[in-house]
């Protein structure tokens, strides 16, 4: 049997050090071989010289191979990652193997059916992604295999976010920035969270596709610029009339208040009025703002929880610079407009 290149590539799994030596193997007593030629049975290593008999060398495309381990016919010793598989020969690139996989030209030797097997990372192109997936970069600019999807900004069944991408639309893994970090694309967001503008800074928030894939208190709005909904406080959201509000929960703007309630909370803020201490839902606690009536005012830990995109920030009374707006916020931290403290006094 003939290998087109094998020494070539066994020379380059060498100098990769990928799996020289990672696995035993049995030489036969034929003695020594150019070809398989020269091999009464099996086949030729013709990296170390020696015939290699049927049980000591892989079985096929698949199996590890490299060192003493050469690959039968019909196959080749093709490097994926950190280790080296025997992989099928073919002959047109692009083309589907009966296999299922492409067919791939290699920078040296002949063409193979790429076996991407479990692995996801250190693809170059989509044809040596398997089952139907589509290469991808991700910020780091590696390749990685991922599965295709049709509604962009959707969760997909894994919990990633379906996004557009140049390789077509896919479930995107993400990065590692977490939910709240700044981000300045979907791929710099860790999974599940989308990569949304406000003002100069974008940040990293949770996708949903209804109100069960969001925490308790929040609701799934719909993006109004691009495609897909995010998770969203229920309580403290924008409103322009009490049938915004969730259940129970009354719109503070200027057709039902006081002049000093629209400065407070601009472009209406949704709420329950009249609570006391321990009776708001969760993700809001009490609070009097000056000596008005008290309502259930929205908890945070960063800034996405709040209307950022409207300037909304979340705030504690190190942000304050009267006594009155440090008995709102008291220990706690919630949403406001840093240009609305100072009207907490009437």
């Amino acid at each position: 049997m003939k290998l087109t290149s094998f020494v070539a590539l066994a020379v380059a799994l060498l100098a990769g050090s990928l799996l020289s030596g990672c696995r035993p193997s049995s030489i036969s007593s034929e003695g020594g071989c150019t070809t398989s030629a020269d091999c009464e049975s099996g086949v030729c290593d013709r990296f170390v010289g020696e015939c290699l008999l049927p049980d000591d060398m892989p079985e096929g495309p698949g199996d590890l191979c490299g060192g003493t381990l050469a690959c039968p016919a019909g196959t080749e010793c093709v490097s994926r990652g950190t280790e080296s598989v025997c992989m099928e020969l073919c002959e047109t690139p692009g083309e589907v193997c009966a296999s299922g996989v492409q067919c791939v030209a290699t920078s040296e030797g002949p063409n193979i059916c790429y076996l991407n097997g479990s692995m996801v990372e250190g693809c170059t192109n989509s044809v040596q992604c398997n089952d139907g997936k589509l290469c991808v970069r991700d910020s780091g600019g590696d390749g990685v295999c991922v599965e295709p999807c049709s509604d962009d900004g959707s969760l997909c069944e894994g919990g990633e976010v379906c996004t557009a991408t140049s390789a077509g639309s896919v479930c995107l893994t993400g990065g590692s920035t977490p939910r709240g970090g700044t981000c300045e694309s979907p791929v710099d967001c860790s999974t599940g969270n989308i990569c949304i503008g406000g003002g100069e800074q974008n940040f990293c928030i949770g996708a949903c596709n209804d109100v069960s894939d969001c925490s308790p208190g929040q609701q799934c709005l719909e993006l109004g610029s691009n495609p897909g909904s995010v998770c969203r406080p229920e309580l403290g959201a924008s409103c322009g009339a009490d049938a915004d509000c969730g259940a129970g929960q009354a719109c503070t703007n200027a057709f039902s208040d006081v002049i000093d309630w629209v400065n407070l909370y601009p472009d209406g803020y949704c709420t329950v009025r009249g609570c006391t201490e321990g009776s708001c839902p969760e993700g809001s606690e009490c609070r009097q703002p000056g000596d008005r009536d008290p309502i259930c005012a929205a908890t945070c830990e960063t800034d996405v929880d709040c209307r950022f995109q409207q300037g909304w920030e979340c705030l504690d009374a190190s942000a304050c610079e009267d006594d009155t707006c440090r008995g709102y916020f008291g220990e706690g931290k919630f949403c406001m407009r840093r240009d609305r403290l100072g009207n907490f006094a009437p």
